[in-house]
């Protein structure tokens, strides 16, 4: 699964992954692992006094993701879900982020939908073919935005027929196979939540060997759990939506975390130029069109890191008013750090008020 290069990365680690995984030895418990991941890299640290290697495990998650929801094989669930033409099979991965998709969908009025694949590949940022490369034909904007929404698809028990109103994920029953109803040319892109989600599991491997303390990225995306090797709470830097002329990025902020997650979104790295106007990544499941939002990134803080990612590509695409008024009204499940541009196009920061005492710098 590949995604715009994001705006987060923990302050541990120091210089770029190789074309080889590598490790590196903190002190004498914590130790890390990197590698090369769903079109992006890893990077994971943590405390084992066994001195345990999870490399081999956490590749094999990091391939039965790939295989269950990336877009860019022919071969994965998703991928022979979207080329089905009345009903599919998925597996226990793409379940578990379909339900989530399903209730931030709703949570946020349809501002997060991962049933926007046929519009992300008109603009050229998905998988499938770009099928515009000249003017923008509203037209077929429009025919494509017949079979955007989650109301197009139902989550069903292939055994006993049954359609599925809402089942939250501990209700899911493994022993159950599920599938989904859906209107032919509809087609999921799950790329906004899959690497929260990847997060999420590794996570969950490392709990299952009673692991503690540790720090997991995927692409940006971060979990954090105990304290590091010096027996602080983890720190994780936020980028400013801009880079130098050399392409160098600095920190906006450095957020201190405890036991929670953290998930970044942001327009400025990833566009497109049709009919010579520059086009965000960030698509519209409403309009069918690129966002125009002041907004440049957003980054939330939540339990888990799934639900951190889906509401930061949701955030970029409601805006900053929006999102800020979203935040206020539910400050006791997630947090939020939004970055945007005022009238004069100057920077200006929003930050969640149950977050402002994380703040270890304020940068600008």
């Amino acid at each position: 699964m590949k995604k715009p290069l994001p705006f987060l990365f923990a302050l541990i680690f120091i210089g770029s992954c190789g074309e080889n995984a590598h490790k590196k030895t903190l002190d004498s418990s914590y130790q890390m692992i990197e590698g090369l991941a769903q079109g992006t890299s890893y990077h994971i640290t943590y405390s084992d006094e066994m001195k345990r290697d999870f490399q081999l495990s956490v590749d094999s998650i990091i391939k039965v993701i790939d295989l269950s929801m990336s877009t860019y094989l022919g071969n994965s669930r998703v991928s022979l879900c979207n080329n089905s033409e009345s009903k599919c099979i998925v597996d226990i991965h793409m379940l578990k982020v379909f339900w989530k998709s399903y209730e931030v969908f709703y949570l946020t009025d349809g501002e997060f939908d991962p049933t926007v694949k046929p519009l992300i590949d008109f603009w050229g940022f998905g998988a499938g073919k770009i099928t515009s490369h000249g003017a923008i034909d509203s037209s077929l904007v429009d025919s494509l935005l017949k079979y955007v929404g989650l109301e197009h698809l139902k989550l069903y028990n292939t055994e006993s027929g049954a359609v599925i109103e809402y089942m939250s994920a501990r209700d899911f029953d493994q022993s159950i196979s599920y599938g989904l109803l859906k209107d032919g040319p509809t087609q999921l892109d799950f790329n906004a939540i899959a690497q929260g989600y990847t997060v999420d599991v590794i996570c969950e491997l490392l709990e299952s060997k009673g692991v503690l303390n540790y720090l997991v990225e995927v692409g940006g995306e971060v979990r954090v759990k105990g304290k590091n090797g010096k027996g602080n709470y983890w720190k994780v830097g936020v980028d400013k939506p801009i880079e130098d002329n050399r392409g160098r990025r600095s920190l906006q902020a450095v957020l201190t975390l405890e036991n929670k997650s953290i998930a970044t979104s942001g327009n400025y790295r990833k566009f497109n130029i049709k009919d010579r106007i520059k086009y965000s990544h960030t698509i519209s499941a409403k309009t069918g069109y690129p966002v125009t939002q002041q907004i440049l990134s957003a980054t939330v803080i939540a339990d888990d890191c799934m639900t951190a990612d889906a509401f930061a590509t949701a955030f970029m695409v409601m805006g900053h008013k929006k999102a800020i008024n979203y935040l206020q009204e539910h400050k006791t499940e997630i947090q939020g750090y939004l970055i945007y541009s005022d009238d004069k196009g100057d920077f200006v920061s929003y930050i969640s008020r149950e977050l402002e005492d994380n703040i270890d710098e304020q940068l600008n």
